[in-house]
């Protein structure tokens, strides 16, 4: 286990590959100053393939990548769903709307991988922390994290 209390884990050729969709997603997003550009995909991982996707803002309201993948899966077992997202889900909404991590704790997807931690620019984020606290498995693929965080580079210095 990383300082950071997450589990560090080599990509798999799938998880590299739905990492890779869930990047796609995030550059769809449209760059604003008050939010992260977020990319989402969740799979069956029986099927291999996609059974919903989401981005940042792709819904009114100010919507999460997460948010808005969830709101498009239809009622199925979960058992076998993996949720890709290119950030750690939130656990906190300035908003005041419901977090990410309430919503996929909610869904019952028992595995969630991430490609960067949520950096300390609007709240302290954590996501994957409470996830596991609720019996979810997480992942972070450390291999995707500048990826990832590029796709913020209106928000985050590149350095």
């Amino acid at each position: 286990m990383s300082p950071m209390g997450h589990d560090y884990r080599p990509q798999s050729d799938m998880d590299e590959f739905w990492m890779s969709q869930a990047l796609l997603c995030a550059r769809k997003a449209k760059a604003v100053d008050t939010a992260f550009s977020v990319g989402c995909v969740i799979i069956d991982s029986r099927e291999q393939q996609i059974v919903t996707s989401g981005y940042s803002r792709q819904f009114d309201g100010n919507t999460h990548a997460e948010e808005c993948a969830l709101s498009q899966l239809e009622e199925k077992t979960r058992e076998h769903l993996v949720l890709y997202t290119t950030m750690e889900p939130c656990s906190q909404r300035l908003s005041g709307k419901k977090s990410c991590v309430q919503r996929i704790i909610a869904s019952r997807i028992p595995r969630v991988v991430f490609g960067c931690r949520e950096p300390r620019i609007f709240v302290e984020c954590n996501g994957a922390d409470q996830l596991k606290q609720a019996g979810i498995q997480v992942d972070f693929l450390k291999e995707f994290e500048s990826s990832c965080l590029q796709v913020n580079s209106h928000l985050i210095p590149q350095t």
